[in-house]
């Protein structure tokens, strides 16, 4: 699919207000990826096991609203308080919503298509629940690799395929997430050492299914439902009929998305 990224940053800063309340499951995700830094950033950048490494420069891409450098400093201040973090989003609203506790942080809105940054860049390079709109995933981890330093770390959360098995038989489409073996295969075509891989799936409930989709609106991550041809736009008149048939005796509607996190390092 190619994402119009305009479009996307258009939908996420139209939804700022609405994403901070309802982005539950991207908070867990944050929240664990800044515990993955935690566990093992230290080894790669320490003289010591005890000590992280001073003055690391560390991007986050995809940063939205800050959810990953904001669970850092909360869980990790002391750790953390001596370097150079870097913001990068689509959406300059999702940047000013980012928290203003850090010292040292730069903000770029910009793609993550066009990394405005040269080779050997940063220590550490995470992102959650953003490279999912990569219209090509290889180049993008391959232009990630290039300024990732070497001995450097790479943390990355995104959902994959096996999410929203519940949507399977809706009567219009729904994003395709990236396949997690294929990513597991294209960051070790790069040359990145595998540290650890995990994969869960967390689960949304909701009364209906036609509150599921109202909350793919309130988050911004609705692409699909503003780009629909006049086919698909026929079959979505279908919905409500498509509901009450299949899901009005439903007590429940879930949401499930499968979580892959991919921890890897840029070894000399």
């Amino acid at each position: 699919m190619d994402f119009n990224y305009s479009l996307v940053a258009d939908n996420f800063s139209n939804k700022v207000e609405d994403y901070l309340i309802n982005a539950k499951i991207q908070k867990i995700v944050a929240n664990k990826i800044s515990i993955f830094i935690n566990q093992y950033f230290n080894f790669q950048n320490s003289d010591t096991a005890n000590s992280i490494k001073a003055n690391a420069h560390i991007l986050d891409i995809g940063s939205g609203a800050g959810f990953v450098f904001d669970n850092l400093k909360k869980n990790f201040k002391n750790k953390f308080n001596h370097h150079h973090f870097y913001e990068l989003d689509l959406s300059l609203k999702m940047l000013k919503k980012s928290p203003q506790h850090l010292t040292e942080r730069f903000q770029i809105c910009g793609d993550f298509n066009f990394l405005p940054f040269q080779n050997q860049s940063f220590d550490l390079i995470t992102s959650s629940f953003a490279l999912q709109w990569s219209d090509d995933l290889a180049l993008t981890l391959k232009k990630i690799y290039d300024i990732l330093k070497q001995n450097g770390l790479l943390i990355i959360a995104l959902p994959t395929s096996e999410s929203f098995r519940n949507f399977s038989n809706l009567p219009f489409r729904i994003n395709k997430m990236p396949d997690a073996f294929k990513i597991k295969k294209i960051l070790n075509k790069s040359g990145l050492v595998e540290k650890f891989y995990f994969q869960e799936t967390c689960y949304e409930k909701f009364d209906n299914s036609i509150q599921a989709l109202k909350y793919f609106k309130k988050i911004g991550a609705n692409y699909i439902l503003r780009n629909l041809d006049e086919s698909d736009l026929n079959d979505f008149r279908k919905l409500r009929n498509f509901y009450l048939k299949n899901y009005q005796t439903n007590l429940s509607f879930e949401i499930d998305w499968a979580i892959s996190y991919f921890i890897y390092s840029k070894n000399v």
